[in-house]
């Protein structure tokens, strides 16, 4: 008798049973880890703008819309709408698309000085959302509008 040197059915479908449990547990962990570095993206981008919109600010004495009177490159970070409203309100924002969260950075000179710092931002029905910017600071309080804001640090 002759014996066979391959794999039975049963041995296949375990393998393939394992790797899909495997791959169930790791692609959230996964998406978690990007969606943290385009955040992390979007932070360091925000500092870059504060910086270079406080040395406009010091030597023209206002903040500028204009992102070419700056002296950097900048680029929005894949995932997020930015706007920039410096005159208007001394802020930049990076709202996350789809997401319903994301982060502004309020100049220093702002108008409403409570807010001349950065937070991430969720809407408070967001409860993905309101966990995530949970992870980036301490919890912000005393606003009657209904999204969740944490200061980042």
């Amino acid at each position: 008798m002759q014996k066979s040197l391959g794999f039975t059915l049963i041995e296949l479908l375990v393998v393939v049973l394992i790797i899909g449990i495997l791959a169930a547990v790791a692609l959230p962990q996964y998406e978690k880890a990007v969606e943290k570095s385009r955040m992390t993206a979007a932070i360091t981008m925000a500092r870059t703008v504060r910086d270079a919109q406080e040395v406009y600010y010091m030597a023209n004495g206002q903040y500028t819309n204009d992102m070419e009177a700056l002296d950097i490159q900048y680029e929005c970070p894949k995932g997020f709408i930015c706007t920039i409203r410096a005159e208007e309100d001394q802020k930049i924002t990076f709202d996350r698309q789809g997401k319903k969260y994301g982060l502004i950075m309020g100049f220093p000179h702002r108008k409403v000085k409570a807010l001349a710092t950065m937070y991430c931002y969720a809407l408070t029905s967001n409860t993905d959302g309101v966990r995530f910017c949970r992870g980036y600071g301490s919890p912000m309080t005393g606003y009657s509008d209904s999204y969740t804001r944490y200061e980042i640090k």
